[in-house]
């Protein structure tokens, strides 16, 4: 597998010359070169996490740790100063907020996710459904009968 991601990312790495080439000549159509840009940018992203998992092993976990999620940021980083520089500060605003967002439902997310997964609830069987609801326990209310309660 790892042999099959070398390959494919050696490939990919074509895509970026060719993606500054095409738009400097001009005349491409626009999503040919979103997609050219694009497929560009999946090896760079590889080689950036590689990167700092490698820097993580010499320097261990709470400096690796900065630093992946520095250069994690980095496509976000990428897209303000690109729309900044274009005068785009609504885009730069929209891409800062949907990136606060989905790292946080997507950490939100995980920690529920790994909560349940380590922890059953008691009393629960594994794969068993749980009751919503326990009448008799809670005690149900019928309308024109006395509840005794001793």
């Amino acid at each position: 597998m790892k042999n099959l991601q070398k390959i494919f990312y050696g490939l990919a790495l074509i895509f970026i010359p060719l993606a500054i080439i095409l738009d400097k000549i001009g005349g491409v159509p626009q999503p040919l070169l979103f997609f050219l840009a694009a497929v560009a940018i999946f090896p760079l992203a590889a080689l950036l996490v590689h990167s700092t998992e490698q820097l993580a092993t010499y320097t261990g976990d709470t400096i690796g740790g900065l630093l992946n999620a520095t250069f994690g940021n980095a496509p976000e980083l990428i897209i303000a100063l690109v729309a900044l520089k274009a005068g785009l500060y609504d885009m730069v605003k929209a891409s800062i907020i949907g990136a606060i967002l989905a790292n946080m439902l997507l950490a939100l997310g995980a920690a529920f996710f790994c909560r349940r997964v380590e922890t059953p609830r008691p009393g629960v069987q594994p794969g068993s459904r749980p009751q919503l609801h326990d009448h008799d326990a809670a005690g149900s209310y019928q309308p024109g009968h006395s509840q005794h309660v001793p």
